[in-house]
């Protein structure tokens, strides 16, 4: 899994199935890079490689504090 938040990557973070065990359902667990500033950031998670590689979605956000 790569992780980018605010242009920076996201070093550390790690995707798995939750506990739930809901099919299709994928958690990220990701810490958030220094320097990034506050507000609404701009979040970008991509998982797999070649023809199976999945990228979110445009205009996906977290609130940074």
């Amino acid at each position: 899994v790569a992780v980018t938040i605010g242009g920076q990557p996201a070093p550390g973070a790690a995707a798995q199935a939750p506990l739930s065990g809901v099919a299709g359902l994928m958690q990220v667990n990701v810490p958030v890079p220094s320097g990034i500033a506050s507000g609404a950031v701009p979040v970008s998670v991509t998982l797999g490689s070649g023809s199976s590689q999945y990228t979110t979605q445009a205009n996906v956000t977290i609130a940074v504090k």
